[in-house]
């Protein structure tokens, strides 16, 4: 969860795929009607148009733990482009269009299992935005993001009206097409000539809306509803609530929450209160709620550890010795919420940190965290360092040791859990090194190795090449 510009939280949540999917598109009436609103607006004398496109290749390499013989490699070429206009021949009118395409090179599946095609892409946004004269009324039609507020970020594929009341209170109402799921073959279907090795894809409906007050940019409060069904399935029914206050220099506080109305159960709460007291220390607090499958997939080296809702609370103490070294000391209780009774963990970090020349040149710093859950538990540490030239070029460099465990008994333990038995120890590392050609023109080369309980090896490499221009006139 990261917090937004305006105080607001983006997060995914996860969306079980319902029986009879249905995956169609029609917006040819949408993008008629939004056509006409253009027409009818007035030129503007000050269009722009920025452009980004990022190119770049990427080569990995893995081998699963239970059979390294079988080895997986890929090379794929990728390329990024997005696109944003603004009053480009009508008033209060804006593009945003981005997408991604890619193409395999050269593959080598393990199991016999991936993806048949070579080459893919996916439109990211792509929308036209107007807003009128008074910037009252704003109309946003097709592939878009949505924010909620409380951590609710949508992808949807439709329309949003929005109308900016007095008092600094704004409501939007939209509707659409969710963003299409993609459910793979299970490694089970592999070897079933019955069982169709080809992807599948569905999308659902979602309808909803948000009120939002906003006090001079210093506090906020909000509430959204979101709708989602398949048909006459209902697949998600959410509240989100939203309510924060950061306006003084000494104390800052937010509260939010998502609530499914259908069983009436909270899916995410949090909390958190930050003050600035003292000039060289900053305390913090902080409650959260999660529900980890919501977010977390069970393929994950995390998994293991966030199988149950659980409650945490967090205190934390970030103190600057000087300018150029600062450190931080977190930690609290964690409740977790399983079938059986309830059992309580905890996690504790420390994190030093020294800047390096001037105050954007250059860090160094390590972090370390115990989580424990009772019967299982983690120590992360990440070492990492970062360093800029004046010339335009920088590095980037980072390290990562993680430590797994588990007290379950053997018989109980799951096969997840009997492989960390058999390898507790994960290692990490990524470098990457980049350089500013011109101020439009950038290149990346980045590598990556892991060695965790999932996979006994993990190489990837990329390179990127990086080009922003931005173009206005007056008519």
């Amino acid at each position: 969860m990261r917090l937004g510009a305006q105080g607001e939280t983006t997060a995914v949540l996860h969306r079980s795929p319902p029986g009879k999917l249905r995956c169609t598109r029609s917006s040819s009436l949408a993008w008629l009607a939004l056509a006409l609103v253009a027409a009818n607006a007035r030129a503007q004398a000050q269009p722009s148009v920025g452009v980004t496109a990022h190119t770049f290749g990427t080569t990995s390499e893995s081998a699963p733990v239970l059979d390294a013989s079988d080895t997986r490699s890929r090379v794929t070429f990728y390329q990024f482009i997005e696109l944003a206009a603004d009053d480009v021949g009508v008033r209060g009118l804006e593009v945003d269009l981005s997408g991604v395409a890619g193409v395999d090179l050269a593959e080598r599946r393990f199991g016999g299992l991936g993806d048949d095609r070579r080459v893919r892409g996916n439109v990211i946004t792509g929308s036209l935005r107007w807003q009128d004269r008074r910037q009252r009324v704003s109309l946003v039609l097709g592939r878009q993001y949505l924010f909620l507020g409380a951590g609710q970020a949508e992808h949807l594929d439709g329309l949003t009206v929005g109308y900016q009341l007095p008092w600094n209170v704004d409501v939007s109402l939209f509707g659409g097409r969710t963003e299409p799921w993609q459910l793979d073959p299970t490694p089970e279907s592999g070897s079933d000539p019955h069982v169709s090795r080809e992807s599948f894809f569905y999308s659902n409906w979602a309808t909803g809306g948000r009120l939002r007050w906003r006090v001079l940019e210093r506090a906020v409060a909000a509430i959204g509803f979101i709708h989602e069904a398949n048909g006459d399935q209902t697949v998600r029914q959410n509240l989100a609530l939203q309510a924060g206050y950061w306006s003084s220099a000494k104390l800052e506080g937010m509260v939010g929450g998502i609530v499914d109305t259908v069983y009436g159960l909270p899916q995410e709460l949090w909390a958190t209160l930050t003050s600035r007291a003292i000039a060289k220390l900053k305390l913090s607090a902080d409650y959260s709620f999660h529900i980890p499958s919501l977010a977390i997939p069970k393929t994950s080296i995390f998994s293991v550890f966030t199988d149950e809702s659980f409650h945490s609370a967090l205190l934390a103490a970030h103190y600057a010795f000087c300018p150029q070294l600062w450190g931080s000391l977190e930690g609290g209780p964690r409740f977790f919420v399983g079938d059986d009774e309830a059992r309580v963990g905890y996690a504790a970090a420390l994190a030093l940190s020294r800047r390096l020349g001037s105050e954007h040149q250059g860090e160094v710093g390590l972090r370390s965290e115990l989580i424990s859950a009772v019967d299982q538990w983690s120590l992360q540490n990440r070492l990492f360092g970062s360093y800029r030239l004046a010339s335009g070029l920088y590095a980037n460099l980072e390290t990562y040791l993680l430590l797994l465990g588990s007290d379950a008994a053997a018989a109980a333990a799951s096969d997840y859990e009997r492989r960390i038995e058999d390898h507790r120890l994960s290692l990490g590392a990524l470098a990457l090194a980049g350089y500013a050609i011109s101020p439009a023109l950038s290149a990346q080369l980045a590598a990556s190795a892991f060695v965790t309980p999932l996979a006994k090896s993990d190489v990837r490499m990329l390179g990127r090449l990086t080009y922003r221009g931005l173009w206005s006139w007056a008519r």
